[in-house]
């Protein structure tokens, strides 16, 4: 097949001198112009990084490279030094890149056209369908000619034979890499819990006392509290100070998104390779300033959006806190603040609902990754470690069946309830009768799977049964994302059977 990969690599070599050169070959080119496998893989790359705006180098490659698991793919660093050492000059780049986009075309027109001329070779040619085969093509031909990019080359089989790098899982079954909204009211415990996540993954510690996590350094973006109350929250979590905790609170220093925040945040990456979970509150101090007039839902999902993208790309987890409206709407989306453009933009958002000084709360969590979830939390601040204790799943029928207010008000007695009750303590509680108090329990009990007691090997008492960590009732292991893009395709699997 026709190539020029010297032509490639000085192509890729200019656009690594410098920012200009690397716009002029992104907006001249595309991934398929280039024959060799690597140097599209590095084109991918540097296109990638204009996207974001990081000025390209070998550094800045390196690791956007690294992240989406085809360094050692592509030669590692030395192809990098290699790429960079082919020419001596950018000013040539439009010249070069005009060489391989044609001979690209050349490749793409043989490949369209080859077929055609074998069909004129069987004596048995349909002529009238060759020549419509010929039409067709010529417009393949034209999109060629005018160097545009012609969408739609990947095909099922293709994609089915491509291989991914693992997805990046900060919290397994929660906090997929990608940009997570983490929403609550002002005053919920929502800083408590980012923080608290991000303390043990610096720590590879557990999460609200029941979900291990991977260690990795993190980047606390401290936006809305001073050092000295980030210092005593995590003196309540008892867990070892360690390097891997990185926090800023200085906000005149933090740029906002779409005023160099990615840049930064890139530097930090770029510094830290191994950078598992950034953590960004609140959201209000982060996002660009709200353009009178302007389009709400589009504004809210752009600038969520290009936070989503670049954390995908870099394979980082990215928690944004974000404070929920006075709506008391059933469905979690609608208590978020802002457009639905929130929600659309992100990996997973998850809520978290507390009435008042309640200790218990709900967590409902879903996303393109995770699989949605309503569980029980119980706020725990006065004690020493996690100031969140995941105790089950949320009062929820696993029946479907409809559970009343007054089962409810149960359930959640139950769960403050560590030891359990007897009939006769939730009759006083609800100022009821022991036998319609008896009615609920067993009404509970049929409805929902983890309510547990009230025989005589029970002590009579009623409970529910609190989550452990190889509870089937809940995945704690990386959900969607775990063994994604690993081995063959499934059906090389079947064959290999």
């Amino acid at each position: 097949m026709p190539s020029d990969i010297d032509a490639e690599t000085a192509v890729l070599g200019a656009m690594l001198m410098d920012s200009e050169a690397n716009a002029i070959g992104c907006d001249a080119m595309v991934p398929d112009h280039f024959y060799s496998s690597h140097n599209r893989r590095i084109f991918v790359a540097l296109m990638d990084l204009q996207t974001q705006g990081i000025p390209p180098d070998l550094t800045t490659l390196s690791h956007e490279l690294k992240s989406k698991g085809y360094l050692e793919t592509i030669g590692g660093n030395a192809k990098i030094v290699e790429v960079t050492h082919s020419v001596a000059t950018s000013a040539n780049i439009k010249y070069h890149a005009e060489i391989v986009a044609r001979i690209a075309h050349q490749r793409f027109l043989y490949n369209d056209f080859s077929g055609i001329v074998d069909s004129c070779l069987d004596s048995d040619c349909d002529l009238e369908k060759v020549i419509k085969t010929i039409q067709k093509k010529s417009e393949l031909a034209d999109k060629y000619r005018g160097n545009k990019y012609l969408i739609g080359r990947t095909t099922k089989l293709d994609l089915m034979k491509m291989k991914f790098p693992p997805v990046v899982w900060a919290v397994p079954g929660w906090i997929p890499q990608g940009a997570t909204i983490l929403c609550a009211k002002s005053k919920a415990g929502k800083t408590l819990l980012a923080l608290h996540i991000a303390d043990a993954v610096s720590c590879g510690g557990v999460v609200c006392g029941k979900i291990d996590v991977k260690q990795g350094r993190v980047l606390y973006l401290a936006l809305d509290d001073p050092l000295d109350l980030i210092q005593e929250r995590l003196i309540s979590f008892a867990t070892e100070p360690n390097t891997d905790f990185h926090v800023e609170t200085h906000t005149k220093f933090v740029c906002r998104v779409g005023d160099g925040l990615l840049r930064q945040l890139t530097e930090w990456c770029t510094t830290y390779g191994d950078a598992r979970l950034i953590v960004i509150d609140v959201w209000a101090k982060a996002r660009p300033q709200r353009v009178k007039r302007g389009d709400i839902y589009q504004e809210d999902y752009e600038d969520l959006s290009i936070i989503n993208e670049w954390a995908c790309a870099h394979g980082i987890a990215v928690i944004i806190t974000h404070h929920s409206n006075k709506s008391k709407d059933d469905d979690p989306t609608q208590t978020i603040s802002g457009s639905m453009g929130v929600t659309g933009a992100v990996s997973a958002y998850a809520t978290l609902t507390r009435v008042g000084e309640e200790k218990l709360a709900t967590l409902h969590i879903t996303g393109n990754r995770v699989r949605q979830q309503s569980l029980s939390l119980r706020f725990t601040p006065e004690v020493q470690g996690s100031p969140w204790e995941l105790i089950g799943v949320a009062s929820k029928s696993s029946s479907g069946e409809k559970i009343s207010d007054r089962e409810g008000e149960v359930y959640d007695m139950l769960l403050e309830h560590k030891d359990g009750l007897r009939a006769t303590q939730v009759a006083d509680a609800l100022d009821v009768g022991v036998s319609t108090a008896s009615k609920f329990l067993h009404r509970l009990r049929e409805k929902c799977s983890e309510v547990i007691g009230g025989k005589r090997a029970d002590g009579h008492k009623w409970k529910i049964r609190e989550m452990q960590k190889d509870d089937p009732s809940f995945n704690f292991g990386e959900n969607k994302g775990e063994g994604l893009g690993e081995g063959p395709p499934p059906w090389e699997k079947e064959v290999s059977k």
